[in-house]
């Protein structure tokens, strides 16, 4: 697993330059990318494996469930593709807390 210390950090995904590591899931990786090509900073997911045949990475459904709902509580997409045979999902990036953050553990 990738985490803020990693050397394993991607300079790049796609035509996005990766500026820091935000968070790990169980399928994908989550990078903050620099502003490029009228496109503010996002969020980068990159998938941890290969899936085969390539359409049938969960990034695939998630762009395309993204791409038909319109709300202004769900992040928009802006691009999808493939780096290193891996599938990549660009979104809006959301400041704020970590998702559970503050809950109570145990």
């Amino acid at each position: 697993m990738i985490t803020p210390e990693s050397p394993r950090i991607p300079t790049s995904i796609g035509k996005y330059p990766i500026e820091s590591f935000l968070g790990a899931g169980g399928q994908s990786e989550v990078f903050a990318t620099r502003p490029v090509e009228n496109v503010p900073s996002c969020a980068v997911k990159w998938s941890r494996e290969t899936y085969e045949p390539r359409g049938s990475d969960p990034l695939v459904a998630e762009y395309h469930l993204l791409a038909e709902l319109c709300h202004k509580q769900l992040v928009r997409p802006h691009d999808f593709g493939y780096e290193k045979d891996r599938a990549y999902l660009v979104v809006d990036r959301v400041a704020g807390p970590e998702l559970f953050a503050g809950l109570p553990t145990g």
